[in-house]
């Protein structure tokens, strides 16, 4: 009798053994290239962004519309104090203050590159890493088009506003410490306002890059892991756009705040200053001027 021909139990097994082994060894490298795929995108949507201000400002003279208002812009409505900015530089429109909201919605920072139509995408404002819902497209895409208000995402929210997933605040760096544009936020010399005009932006500070909210979303990572009950990003980095129009990746480099070297980028340390820990102050000025603001990441 003719014996039929199959797979024994522990050929099954040897099999099953041999394909979970590839899947952890492959799994991994999966997902680093896929990282590496998004962390592409978003280093291109900058350079796209810089592209575009050299449009915008060859064609106003100005950096887009951030907010606020200096001593020396000459442009008055939808301004708040002379000497101070709006301070939320991934806001695009907002919707909670009659000089903001219209009608028509006033575009600010990066969203007067959509109303000009320097960039047509709306999807190109927003790292396709971006792990918070207040930071994704899709948050904003309904109603469409891009920068419509109310949206459906913000009804669960206290602000009626729309995000973009890229902080943008240029810094002018002819800027000196106080009367003249700088204030000591907790021993650090913060920027009062923006740079209006290309020509004074700072060529040292990037002046947009990925958000840096908090610890958990930071966009470019491979993991939070904890060591003596302290929080690190494994891995961690931001795209940054500078004046020359390069975007560099930045990695866990030192930054200095509270005025010391209190370690670096994406160790715990920074975030306890940053957003406010137990025995070190919160600061509005602080978190929203300084924090996101790249922590003057060098070229």
């Amino acid at each position: 009798m003719k014996r039929k021909k199959g797979f024994t139990l522990v050929e099954l097994l040897v099999v099953i053994a041999v394909i979970a082994l590839l899947m952890a060894i492959l799994l991994p490298a999966l997902g680093k290239a896929r990282e590496q795929a998004r962390r592409a995108v978003c280093g291109h949507n900058l350079k796209e962004i810089g592209i575009a201000i050299s449009g915008y400002v060859g064609d106003t003279d100005l950096l887009p519309f951030y907010g606020g208002k200096d001593p020396s812009y000459s442009k008055t409505e939808f301004h708040d104090d002379p000497v101070d900015d709006e301070r939320h530089p991934y806001v695009v429109y907002r919707g909670d203050e009659p000089k903001w909201a219209g009608p028509p919605l006033v575009p600010m920072r990066l969203a007067c590159l959509y109303a000009r139509r320097y960039m047509e995408d709306p999807k190109a404002f927003y790292c396709p890493s971006n792990r918070s819902a207040t930071y994704q497209y899709k948050s904003y895409a309904n109603p469409a088009p891009w920068g419509t208000l109310p949206q459906v995402y913000n009804q669960n929210t206290e602000n009626e506003w729309v995000r973009v997933g890229y902080s943008y605040y240029p810094i002018d760096e002819t800027l000196k410490r106080p009367p003249t544009g700088m204030v000591n936020v907790h021993g650090l010399y913060v920027p009062v306002y923006t740079a209006r005009r290309f020509a004074l932006l700072s060529r040292k500070t990037p002046y947009a890059t990925d958000g840096l909210w908090d610890i958990e979303n930071i966009s470019h990572r491979s993991g939070i892991e904890t060591i003596g009950g302290n929080k690190r990003v494994k891995n961690g980095g931001i795209n940054a756009l500078f004046k020359d129009g390069h975007v560099r990746f930045a990695r866990d480099e030192k930054v200095t705040f509270y005025g010391q070297d209190a370690g670096t980028l994406f160790n715990n340390v920074y975030w306890d200053v940053a957003i406010g820990g137990n025995e070190k102050p919160t600061d509005v000025d602080f978190r929203y001027r300084f924090f996101p603001i790249y922590s003057m990441i060098q070229p």
